[in-house]
């Protein structure tokens, strides 16, 4: 599948990335619906290797390649109900 990924500063590429896999009883596989952009996606953009970048706004280590995105609407494909 195709997916847009950040590789470092300034460096955004869509490119094939693994399909996803349900591995454990609460993986659920999703489709992205749309994705909006925020500032932690920016931040990444121009080169911060550490964000906030969760649900509980954690400060977290990114490494590329990342995905963008943390403000999306999904659609539960594959996996348990309960996430719904």
């Amino acid at each position: 599948m195709k997916g847009i990924m950040f590789h470092g500063p300034h460096d955004v590429r869509y490119t094939d990335i693994e399909d996803p896999k349900v591995r454990d009883p609460g993986d659920v596989i999703v489709r992205m619906r749309c994705c909006a952009i925020c500032g932690s996606d920016l931040h990444i953009f121009h080169g911060a290797s550490r964000v906030s970048r969760c649900v509980a706004a954690r400060e977290a280590e990114v490494a590329p390649p990342t995905p963008p995105g943390s403000v999306c609407m999904y659609m539960v494909m594959r996996g348990i109900a309960q996430w719904c």
